[in-house]
């Protein structure tokens, strides 16, 4: 009888931590579809709040061009929607590196303006992969993520790049003075860095486009006074001619103006084309740069005894230059050829194209030499205002100029010019 209520209570135990087990796997699955849930919940949280924040910057981009305007809004935004304790935006100081809070809110207003003063050194990988830092109560502490704890005095905290064709412009901070958990679980998680990334995206797609108008207003004023200046001009003195013809009696006198009428008209003719390629947003790449630079050539010293030769690659890639740079390198070239006409008494110039894929920042090198007779880099006529333009145009296209010559040695110009990977198309 014994041994057979053993047996019973034998079996009864292990039916008990059979179904023990069976509840604790249940409670186990509960547990983590509650955390997960939670999870979500959290992060949809997060979003909803920062899709409050990009309609609010929305209503006012339509009634300002002021990009300080619109870094106020969004750290108002983060200070109310997401309960950011201090927000900022970092903008660039000047170095590659180096950024700099310039609006501040929640910071203690005795430390506002020392806050402004501050060099904030981003880490070459950050600025590389351009990515967010969130710092919450689980992220080892590196000498990056202490150093920005301890200049805004928030222990928990976001930091994320504004990217705008493909350049870092400014970072949108927002940090934390506590972190509440629950059940094991941090709401100050990676949903926080996505929402920020959201308004960050946003912020950039409105510069960019700030950026282009800015862009399209500029080659307008530029285009406008290319029109009056030169083509102006030139049709008031076709015009004057005209009248001199009409007045002149003097068959050869009629026909010496009537030539130099002509060869006004020629350069008209051929400004036009300048202004209508260089507006013309097909030609906005280094491809069809160096298509028209070979044809303009050709045509130059066509009529010349200077035979044109050309070492450019079987493929130039289609590498993004802007109208407003394109028209810079191309007065640039324009002038070095009139130069090489008027007084190198070169018998041969050769214009050469060389590529630099090899890093993230793509860049060409493009040369103009001549087998003239060279100047003296040290003379006084090299302080003109033709060679001093030329620099001051490949400084104002982001590049480097550069002129080697001396005499009976022919002169070789040449400018460098980098442009970022997302420009290549």
């Amino acid at each position: 009888m014994d041994t057979k209520n053993n047996k019973e209570r034998i079996s009864l135990d292990h039916e008990k931590e059979y179904y023990k087990k069976k509840v604790d796997e249940l409670s186990g699955r509960i547990l983590r579809l509650n955390y997960d849930l939670s999870e979500q919940s959290n992060t949809i949280e997060q979003f909803k709040k920062g899709y409050q924040i990009i309609a609010k910057v929305h209503k006012i981009i339509g009634t300002t061009q002021d990009i300080s305007e619109i870094y106020n809004e969004i750290i108002l935004g983060l200070f109310f929607y997401l309960q950011m304790d201090r927000a900022a935006v970092l903008v660039s100081s000047g170095g590659v590196d180096e950024f700099k809070p310039a609006y501040l809110k929640g910071f203690p207003e005795s430390t506002v303006t020392g806050t402004k003063k501050k060099i904030i050194r981003i880490p070459k990988e950050i600025l590389k992969n351009k990515v967010s830092v969130l710092a919450n109560i689980e992220t080892e502490a590196d000498e990056f993520i202490s150093t920005i704890k301890e200049e805004f005095g928030a222990p928990y905290f976001v930091l994320t790049p504004v990217v705008v064709d493909n350049e870092i412009t400014a970072f949108i901070y927002g940090g934390r003075m506590k972190e509440v958990r629950y059940i094991g679980y941090s709401p100050f998680d990676k949903s926080y860095s996505d929402t920020f990334e959201s308004i960050a995206g946003f912020a950039a797609a409105w510069i960019r486009e700030l950026k282009r108008d800015e862009m399209i207003n500029n080659e307008r004023l530029r285009i406008s006074k290319d029109m009056h200046d030169e083509i102006g001009a030139n049709l008031t003195r076709i015009s004057l001619m005209g009248e001199i013809i009409n007045a002149r009696k003097n068959v050869e006198s009629k026909e010496k103006i009537a030539n130099q009428c002509s060869s006004v008209i020629k350069e008209t003719i051929e400004k036009l084309d300048e202004i209508v390629w260089a507006i013309n947003p097909l030609n906005d790449n280094l491809r069809n740069f160096i298509a028209y630079i070979v044809e303009y050539s050709e045509e130059f010293f066509g009529s010349s005894e200077i035979k044109c030769r050309y070492n450019i690659p079987q493929s130039v890639p289609e590498i993004f230059l802007s109208s407003e740079k394109r028209h810079n390198l191309f007065l640039v070239v324009k002038e070095a050829m009139n130069n090489i006409q008027k007084y190198s008494k070169a018998d041969c110039v050769n214009f050469s194209l060389i590529l630099n894929e090899a890093s993230y920042l793509k860049s060409f090198k493009f040369i103009i030499k001549d087998d003239g007779k060279g100047f003296d880099i040290n003379s006084v006529a090299v302080t003109s205002n033709g060679l001093r333009n030329m620099e001051e145009r490949i400084a104002a296209a982001d590049g480097r100029f550069e002129i080697k010559t001396e005499p009976g040695a022919g002169t070789e110009i040449s400018f460098t010019i980098n442009a970022a990977d997302n420009n290549s198309r």
